[in-house]
């Protein structure tokens, strides 16, 4: 029997089908990158309803160089949205000890995307870079430079929890960064919020926080809150400052008046 030999035609064809097979096999294993800031409209929304947080946590400190470095003790940390936050040490030996900076955290309460995309810009996150990358096996959105030292955030794909956030920290030089590590997330009244935060400075340096409670939305007294430092590095330094209840009074007043005659 005669065996049949393919056409150069019927080759071509093949060879088609198998380059087109080939090219959709390859665009289903490469997801949509989105970009940095609609990643960052998903994650704000996960907080958008969360206005006040009184968060009672264990904190533990500890130097990596210095073995009788390491403390424990409870504290309790309270964010009014969108950029004010207090602490209350617990243990009084523990009273006045420097942590380190807390800016991190205004991405855990109601913000607009607007405004986290420039903090994050503040902090030296490249937004034009998108990628996608994992960590712990959990495949994330990685907007800023790859870089292992570079400022960059870590936004879990699935239901867009940051997970991990390096950044410079204000008013120091550029060598000094924060790494945040992002843990164990739990939906708390309409939101969620991590029951692990792990932050240190220079590899050295670890503040890791557990949290004991937590509370949300229940009315706070500002006259003890303090703001946030500055977004950007243009910011003042005497921004940190006491804010007057008088103040915040004025303009809940305003906000009333104004929401009782728009309608």
């Amino acid at each position: 029997m005669k065996k049949m030999v393919p056409s150069g035609a019927s080759q071509f064809a093949v060879a088609l089908c198998i380059a087109s097979l080939f090219a959709v096999l390859c665009a289903k294993g490469h997801a949509y990158l989105l970009p940095s800031d609609q990643i960052i409209e998903f994650m704000a929304k996960n907080f958008s309803r969360l206005q006040t947080l009184v968060v009672d946590q264990s904190t533990s400190c500890e130097d990596l160089e210095d073995e009788n470095s390491a403390v424990v003790f409870k504290e309790t940390i309270s964010i009014k949205s969108p950029d004010l936050y207090s602490r209350k040490v617990l243990d009084q030996q523990m009273e006045g000890r420097s942590i380190l900076d807390q800016r991190y955290r205004q991405l855990l309460i109601k913000n607009e995307p607007e405004r986290l995309l420039e903090l994050l810009s503040g902090m030296g996150v490249d937004l034009k870079k998108v990628s996608f990358t994992r960590i712990d096996g959990v495949i994330a959105y990685c907007i800023g430079d790859r870089h292992a030292a570079s400022p960059k955030i870590l936004v879990q794909k699935e239901k867009f929890f940051p997970l991990l956030l390096s950044y410079k920290v204000w008013g120091q030089s550029s060598e000094e960064r924060i790494r945040v590590r992002f843990k164990d997330y739990r939906e708390v009244g309409s939101g969620w919020y991590p029951f692990e935060i792990v932050s240190s400075s220079r590899g050295r340096i670890v503040e890791k926080y557990r949290v004991r409670s937590i509370r949300v939305n229940e009315p706070l007294e500002p006259s003890t809150f303090k703001v946030f430092a500055p977004i950007t590095e243009q910011g003042s330094s005497q921004e940190k400052k006491q804010v007057s209840p008088q103040d915040e009074n004025l303009k809940e007043l305003i906000k009333t008046f104004e929401e009782k005659y728009s309608q």
